[in-house]
């Protein structure tokens, strides 16, 4: 591998990304300014600055002024160093090498504003200062993943604490605003971080910067996810200009939308981002049920993280007006219907533990609450005793009773899972076992290939399934010649082992990095697990219902010990990138000299 080459690119990319910072900054320094206590506030009162600090606090400017600065200098001093003598050559080492340790140091120096702006932390000391940059890179990482796990909203008291065997609307209190007390530079910053990460950098600078040409088809897979397929354009790069073109239309049309149906311009920017990234991160404490009570909204969100998790050249097509490919493409109609099975599912488990929990909540709903108040009932059934909640959202209770409200919670669930965007408007710990599982397998399954979403990919499950129904045939039939057909052409042998090598290597990755924080956390083996498979799906929530350390619907990853995180850090890059990228980088002969 010619490191020069690869860390001149990755040089190029940070000051990429040092540029980009400059939108948050704006944003930041134009916005009523929320400032957070650190006692080394000193540290930005540079000359010429000094209405950037208070006492001891630092504000969001000053963190992003900051932050611009050392990853603008820190990418320059590593173009300048490593620029080549001559013309280079980009082969399939260079581009693993680039695109795995260019998303390293994105979320390292991507981290900054959360250190800097104390956002993560106060820094009194190097113990602080340790948690605080781990608590920033996860998060960071998180964002460029797109995988949505927070440690934000840690103070939020858990939407499922209320289980006491006993209604909650006695005494209860909102939780107390953390992601919502964020500036909204740093809220921006997260967004964008979703945003950049769901095309992808790489791809980003393939699309603008003609530097970036030579060699950019080996870039360009070891970013791409899902099943090798065939490019929009012969050039490299006007295939990642025509992707981001589709991604530029797809963010208006969705920003737009959301806006006309009543939502703030910049929380609308902000949950764009986060959709067609199929990111996660929102705004909001109580995440998209902050809009429980706004059902066209919720609807519009489904309808583009349906559209997040659809591959792009599809979308190109229908862009064309196209829209027969689409319903012609055997991976989209296996997602699409999957979502309609699990919706109707979900939706049938949702009513029934309604209707078992008797007139006590019809009673609960009528007497009215505050908007953190949870009602939860203890049921007898069959498989020991199940958990059955109400809340009151807003002033309005969501109760299921109502089935086009059940059925929207169970569409916006199943579609927010199966897509890995990890937005949530209920709290699905508190669901029924096999409603859990179903989001479990869905964690795994992701989207379609060629989308934003994470997981294995459907098109990866549709080829596995077919070459097990080959094999079984195989058992009766020995001598016929079978191959994996697709659409109604056959699949190469080729890409069918290198589905199976994929789903081998997924499993034992997922196995022995569960087994690794199990060892860390011993006592939520269960949060270990779905931590794992959440983050490597990069999806966002996992289960874990409430107390410290619920990585669920109504909890963050603030609990994990701090290995935990770096390890949780790793499973979301190798998630992202499909696991080959990084793992050939441990590969002796990557290094070799050839």
């Amino acid at each position: 591998m010619n490191l020069r080459a690869v860390f001149h690119v990755v040089g190029m990319l940070l000051m990429m990304v040092a540029v980009i910072l400059l939108v948050p900054l704006a944003v930041g320094w134009f916005s009523p300014a929320r400032l957070f206590p650190n006692e080394v506030g000193e540290v930005v009162a540079w000359a010429g600055a000094p209405h950037l600090r208070a006492g001891g606090q630092r504000s969001e400017a000053a963190a992003f002024l900051l932050s611009i600065m050392i990853t603008g200098a820190a990418g320059g001093a590593l173009f300048l160093v490593n620029r080549p003598a001559g013309p280079v050559t980009y082969g399939a080492r260079e581009g693993f090498g680039i695109v795995t340790l260019g998303w390293v140091f994105f979320a390292g120096f991507g981290s900054l504003p959360f250190v800097l702006s104390g956002a993560t932390g106060p820094l009194r000391d190097a113990g602080n200062l340790a948690e605080s940059f781990t608590d920033a890179y996860f998060e960071t990482m998180s964002g460029f993943t797109t995988t949505g796990a927070s440690i934000m909203n840690a103070d939020v008291e858990p939407l499922s604490a209320a289980v006491t065997g006993k209604f909650a609307g006695e005494g209860a209190t909102a939780p107390p605003v953390a992601i919502e007390a964020l500036p909204r530079g740093i809220l921006l910053w997260r967004a964008l971080t979703h945003w950049l990460g769901g095309m992808g950098v790489v791809m980003l600078a393939l699309a603008v910067l003609p530097a970036m040409g030579a060699g950019g088809a080996a870039l360009f897979r070891a970013e791409a996810t899902g099943v090798p397929g065939s490019r929009l354009r012969p050039r490299v790069a006007e295939t990642a200009k025509v992707l981001w073109e589709v991604y530029l239309g797809l963010t208006v049309m969705e920003t737009a939308a959301l806006f006309f149906a009543g939502m703030p311009l910049f929380d609308a920017f902000c949950h764009t981002f986060a959709t067609l990234s199929s990111g996660g991160f929102s705004t909001k404490n109580a995440s998209m049920g902050h809009y429980n009570d706004r059902p066209v909204i919720i609807w519009i969100v489904i309808f583009f993280m349906i559209c997040a998790g659809t591959n792009f050249g599809l979308l190109f097509e229908c862009f064309r007006g196209h829209f027969d490919r689409l319903f012609r493409d055997t991976e989209w109609r296996a997602f699409t219907g999957a979502l309609l099975v699990a919706t109707v599912l979900l939706t049938a488990w949702c009513m029934r533990d309604w209707r078992d929990a008797g007139p006590a909540a019809e009673s609960f709903a009528s007497s009215g609450g505050t908007p953190s108040a949870v009602a939860v009932k203890q049921v007898d059934g069959d498989n020991g005793v199940r958990r059955v909640q109400w809340r009151i959202v807003e002033g309005s209770a969501y109760d299921y009773s109502s089935p086009f409200f059940a059925f929207t919670h169970a569409a916006f669930q199943a579609t927010s899972i199966l897509s890995c965007t990890g937005f949530c408007t209920a709290d699905f710990d508190l669901w029924p076992v096999p409603a859990r599982a179903i989001l479990v397998f869905f964690m795994v399954v992701g989207g379609c290939s060629g989308s934003t979403s994470g997981g294995v990919k459907v098109m990866r499950v549709v080829v596995l399934v077919k070459n097990t129904v080959r094999h079984i045939v195989l058992l009766l039939q020995p001598r016929a010649v079978l191959p994996v057909r697709v659409a109604g052409q056959s699949v190469p042998e080729r890409v069918v082992g290198g589905v199976l090598a994929f789903f081998a290597v997924y499993m034992t990755v997922l196995a022995l990095a569960s087994l690794i924080l199990a060892a860390i956390i011993p006592d939520r083996v269960g949060t270990a697990v779905t931590s794992v498979t959440t983050c490597m799906a990069n999806v966002g929530p996992g289960l874990g219902y409430g107390g410290a350390g619920g990585v669920g619907a109504s909890g963050n990853f603030d609990a994990i010990p701090i290995p935990g995180k770096w390890l949780l850090s790793f499973c979301m890059l190798a998630g992202r990138l499909e696991l080959f990228s990084v793992l050939v980088l441990f590969m002796p002969l990557t290094w070799r000299k050839v």
